[in-house]
């Protein structure tokens, strides 16, 4: 969701999809808004690794085996943003890349 809020924002920002891999606005809304969701979005993917811990953890614990499903749940829903990135325009995707 910040992912697509900080394509909106950008293309209000511009009033275009950028061009070039430095078309950035240059205020300070703009960069917490970009930092923002790399950090959200890398904090989101390194989650992953603690997901066979916990799911592992609640499976050694016959009360909460049945709570193990849910970091697998976890693991699939990160793992759709993946191609629901892809959705974004294609100038987009290529300057979130760089």
């Amino acid at each position: 969701m910040h992912f697509y809020g900080l394509a909106v924002h950008l293309r209000f920002a511009l009033g275009r999809w950028p061009k070039h891999i430095n078309d950035n606005p240059s205020y300070w809304l703009f960069e917490s808004h970009s930092t923002t969701a790399w950090f959200i979005w890398g904090l989101m993917w390194l989650s992953l690794f603690a997901v066979p811990v916990v799911a592992l953890s609640l499976l050694a614990w016959p009360g909460h085996r049945r709570l193990a499903v849910y970091p697998l749940i976890y693991a699939a829903a990160v793992g759709l943003t993946w191609p629901l990135i892809h959705l974004a325009p294609d100038s987009f995707i290529y300057w979130w890349w760089d």
